[in-house]
């Protein structure tokens, strides 16, 4: 077990040494140097031989930095964007170690891997969720977290373009008294404007009774009950109002709701059996009614003689 170790701080020196360090970026050795190490550990970055140290931040900094920026979005913009949000929320003056800096830093790379390689998506979340927090709100490292977290779990990744340029544009309008939105009514109108561009009759029903404001499970939802017989719609949409079906999680109503319709339709069917049964048994009833009758009356010649006279 010693010796893995010991093989395991051998190979990251050598990687250390052996790669160019903090990937040749000035911007990424001023983020790791001022940013994210901060004065504690400033004699790791001067002097003509500074190399990144292995077991301390600067060598650490530089493994970051060559896991994490993996392409050109990454090095130009994402980096930077996450060492400043991380150098606010946990400054150097108040946290001397640089764990928690680096650990954010982590936390900034698994959201945009959830929203990855959308772009624009990222950029927006990072500059137009909370673009200037004040004192007491969320921090913009919050807020961009926040933001990749709502968009991969509550918007349909065909959706994602038009949500935005929703969040970047018409979102970002002050309310009537001049007060900048909060980060939850940005997010929130960003949802309902690329809900309102869509023309189904049953999108309400979707994302209010079935979704409760998901619009991407409202998606699902309409694309759902466009493989539903039209002339079906509306009993399916009133199975999916029983109470049986409104208690169940929204991942199952619509189940619950096509469950439901072939039952209906199912009982219908059952009943239209019947029907024609029965009407089949009166047609025959009637049949051997008049049956029995012309064979009485060609039976009885007497009773065929007042129609004689």
């Amino acid at each position: 077990m010693k010796w893995d170790l010991l093989l395991f701080i051998a190979t990251v020196a050598a990687s250390v040494e052996r790669e160019e360090p903090y990937l040749g970026s000035y911007q990424v050795e001023d983020s790791c140097q001022f940013q994210l190490c901060g004065s504690e550990y400033s004699q790791e970055f001067t002097g003509p031989e500074a190399r990144p140290r292995v077991g301390s931040c600067s060598g650490d900094c530089h493994l970051l930095a060559t896991n994490m920026n993996t392409n050109k979005f990454h090095r130009e913009f994402l980096w930077s964007q996450w060492a400043r949000m991380c150098n606010a929320k946990f400054p150097p003056s108040h946290y001397r170690q640089y764990k928690p800096r680096f650990e954010c830093m982590e936390q900034c790379y698994a959201s945009y891997t959830a929203l990855s390689p959308h772009h624009s998506l990222a950029r927006y979340c990072i500059q137009a969720s909370c673009p200037h927090p004040k004192a007491g709100q969320i921090h913009q490292v919050d807020c961009f977290s926040s933001c990749s977290a709502h968009v991969a779990s509550s918007v349909a990744k065909s959706d994602w373009q038009d949500w935005a340029n929703a969040l970047a544009g018409p979102c970002q309008q002050e309310g009537e008294e001049g007060e900048a939105p909060s980060h939850t009514h940005r997010l929130e109108c960003a949802d309902s404007k690329v809900w309102s561009s869509i023309t189904s009759p049953l999108a309400s029903h979707c994302l209010q009774h079935i979704c409760q404001e998901n619009i991407r499970c409202g998606r699902s939802c309409l694309e759902h009950v466009a493989a539903v017989g039209e002339e079906h719609r509306s009993i399916w949409r009133g199975c999916s109002l029983s109470s049986s079906c409104q208690t169940l999680p929204s991942a199952q109503k619509l189940s619950c709701a096509d469950t439901c319709l072939a039952q209906q339709r199912e009982e219908a069917e059952r009943k239209e059996r019947e029907r024609r049964r029965n009407e089949e048994r009166r047609q025959q009833a009637l049949l051997s009614v008049r049956s029995s009758s012309t064979h009485l009356l060609l039976s009885s010649p007497l009773l065929l003689l007042p129609l004689l006279l």
